[in-house]
């Protein structure tokens, strides 16, 4: 997908591709070789206006021409599962505000079976943590500074 009108404010080229951020697999010895979360934190504040999609878009604009992209199975989205059919994929990844336990997601099962079997699931089997509001709040830029220096 070109999704040009997501790389055009970053200045990603064309010819390039903008990746979703949400499932990475990172060399993590090159990544601080090369400082790359100095770089990413470094042009969020050099360019705040741009930022939309918080960490996907500062890492779009420093990482596009370095990444390579995964197999579908690795990340399968929303949109993935609109172009492909795969039958067991490795991640399922819940993006855009449709989520499984807020709507009749395909996944929905899975994700409750895997959720039930988890001590958080055990911890929250109670009525009032049905709706799980926290988990679609946007990822805060602190949270996100914080995990980049993580990686330093």
């Amino acid at each position: 997908m070109n999704k040009q009108w997501k790389k055009a404010p970053l200045s990603i080229p064309a010819e390039y591709t903008y990746f979703n951020a949400g499932v990475l697999l990172m060399n993590l010895q090159k990544w601080r070789e090369n400082k790359i979360s100095s770089q990413v934190i470094q042009y969020i504040k050099e360019h705040p206006k741009l930022i939309k999609l918080m960490d996907q878009d500062a890492l779009n604009a420093v990482l596009y021409d370095k990444c390579l992209k995964l197999e579908p199975k690795w990340n399968y989205t929303k949109g993935v599962m609109k172009r492909y059919n795969i039958d067991n994929p490795a991640i399922v990844h819940f993006t855009g505000p449709k989520k499984p336990w807020n709507s009749k997601h395909p996944f929905k099962h899975e994700y409750l079976r895997y959720l039930h079997s988890s001590l958080l699931g055990q911890a929250i089997e109670s009525p009032k943590y049905t709706k799980w509001p926290i988990l679609n709040r946007p990822l805060l830029f602190i949270k996100l500074v914080s995990f980049l220096n993580l990686l330093r």
